[in-house]
């Protein structure tokens, strides 16, 4: 089971195997930005919306932990204006965009994000996170209302527990 590969790698400092289940928590903050009359960009709305985990993202969090060839890292993220799948998505339904996303991490910390800009979007109501330009392997998934904007700022912090 893909869990039992988790539950077995982390530890608490100083015991054995943890008794507790780990948990892996997906957020997804969308900011959109209208240009005004003064050709400036200005925040419009802000979104904040959980996602999950995808089949695929677990198999991949469990080639991270336990696999001696490493699978390539999350650093894209990708939208799309089709309907979000479930659990067994492999790919966005209708992609439109994917853009390099900046990873960011403090040690210490059981958490980390991911952001990517996205200029005119147009209609777009499902995301996913990639490790690959194209194709590639996603990791988790979301859906909300479709976004219309002049330019969307998605950020995907996912946190261990």
């Amino acid at each position: 089971m893909v869990w039992e590969c988790i539950r077995n790698t982390f530890r608490k400092k100083d015991e054995g195997p943890m008794k507790e289940k780990v948990q892996v928590k997906g957020k997804l903050d969308l900011y959109g930005y209208n240009r005004g009359e003064d050709g400036e960009l200005h925040q419009v709305f802000h979104k904040s919306i959980d996602n999950g985990v995808v089949d695929d993202g677990f198999d991949l969090l469990c080639a991270v932990l336990g696999n001696s060839t490493q699978p390539d890292s999350l650093s894209y993220m990708a939208v799309g204006d089709g309907v979000a799948g479930g659990n067994d998505a492999t790919t966005l339904t209708h992609e439109t965009a994917r853009e390099s996303a900046d990873y960011a991490h403090t040690a210490g910390t059981k958490s980390f994000t991911l952001s990517a800009t996205f200029t005119s979007p147009d209609g777009i109501k499902e995301y996913g996170l990639f490790n690959a330009d194209s194709a590639g392997t996603m990791f988790n998934i979301a859906s909300f209302d479709p976004i219309t904007v002049d330019e969307l700022v998605a950020t995907a912090t996912v946190t261990f527990s």
